[in-house]
């Protein structure tokens, strides 16, 4: 006799076994429902379901920008420059970041690092060296060295966000104050009789007082170290850069923010919650060319501006740029960027110098 669909139904739901799995069959449908959309994601979050240290995302930006930039420009720049870029370094602690450092051929680096120590390091290693602190004004200025060499600053530790940022607070106590002869950006340009065209800042929190000293000189691009919280008693953070430089014409192109969780879910991990919140991080800026601010920027060099484009790895954005802008060397720009480049890379690190 036949059997209907009904009883072939519940003489399966009978059979020894049959529930436990007719369970997991609807998670598995569950899973596969919610599974990204695209193979490539698929060992991604394999990787989120099993790692519980480490930030993918954060992994993946460094990749990003490892690929984005190390292409072997040489060739281009050396068709494209006439003299050397400008580039200022303030808090040079190990030497220029190491990108650049790989094209020193088309760099004059000026090294701005205040505490005695690392200054004789970096002259011995052959770098010019600026051995005083920069501000918004000329005179005497009070460093606080703290028990990490790396975090001593003209502002004092110990801001509001601090705690959440440090697991061990010890390591931002004042060992010693030293008084130290400070000076501004516009006043070195105007005394080296140069026009920077890079700028770098690392000088934990007062970022903004430096830019307040910078009133005539106009990088081509600005990179500094932010803070979207108040890690040290100054008060001025992310938000005061970014809106500073976009009043000056420039554009962010690039940001690196690291999460951070509170410090007692560093050392114990259960399962994978959010990786935390962007409390520090690194940040870019370019000339905005739409505004008359940032094109007056582009317009002081357009071969230096090319250049600096091409070693920072937006050679797509300076293609763009040269297409809507009218520029006095836009004719050997294209021309420049019309060679092919070599199969080498530059190798890419985060330090000149080891500690």
């Amino acid at each position: 006799m036949a059997m209907s669909e009904a009883s072939i139904r519940g003489l399966l739901k009978a059979a020894p076994g049959a529930r436990p799995l007719a369970r997991r069959l609807r998670r598995l449908r569950k899973q596969v429902r919610n599974l990204p959309r695209t193979l490539a994601l698929l060992p991604v979050e394999a990787y989120l379901r099993t790692a519980s240290g480490r930030i993918l995302s954060d992994q993946v930006q460094q990749l990003e920008e490892r690929l984005a930039m190390e292409r072997d420009q040489s060739r281009r720049l050396r068709h494209l420059l006439d003299d050397k870029i400008a580039f200022l370094d303030v808090g040079a602690r190990h030497g220029p970041p190491y990108h650049f450092a790989q094209y020193a051929e088309f760099f004059d680096f000026y090294l701005v690092e205040p505490e005695p120590l690392e200054a004789q390091r970096l002259r011995d290693a052959d770098y010019y060296v600026i051995d005083k602190a920069l501000s918004d004004s000329i005179g005497e200025i009070t460093l606080n060295v703290t028990r990490k060499p790396g975090s001593s600053s003209m502002a004092a530790p110990g801001g509001p966000m601090a705690s959440y940022l440090l697991p061990d607070p010890s390591v931002h106590d004042v060992i010693k104050r030293i008084s130290i002869p400070g000076t501004t950006i516009d006043a070195v340009a105007a005394e080296r009789g140069v026009a920077f065209h890079l700028a770098k800042f690392d000088t934990q929190g007062t970022e903004t007082i430096i830019l307040q000293g910078m009133k005539t000189c106009r990088p081509m691009v600005v990179m500094s170290e932010v803070f979207t919280g108040a890690c040290y008693q100054q008060r001025p953070t992310f938000y005061d850069l970014c809106s500073e430089l976009y009043d000056r014409g420039y554009l962010p192109y690039w940001f690196k923010m690291s999460r951070t969780p509170p410090p007692a879910a560093r050392s114990r991990v259960v399962g994978r919650s959010w990786p935390g919140l962007p409390i520090t991080g690194d940040i870019g800026f370019i000339p905005d060319w739409s505004r008359p601010e940032g094109l007056a920027i582009i317009l002081q060099d357009d071969l230096k501006y090319a250049a600096v484009m091409l070693t920072i790895g937006l050679e797509n954005v300076l293609r763009f740029v040269v297409s809507e802008v009218e520029l006095p060397h836009a004719t050997r720009i294209r021309e420049v960027l019309a060679m092919a480049l070599p199969r080498t890379r530059i190798a890419q690190g985060n330090m000149a110098l080891k500690p």
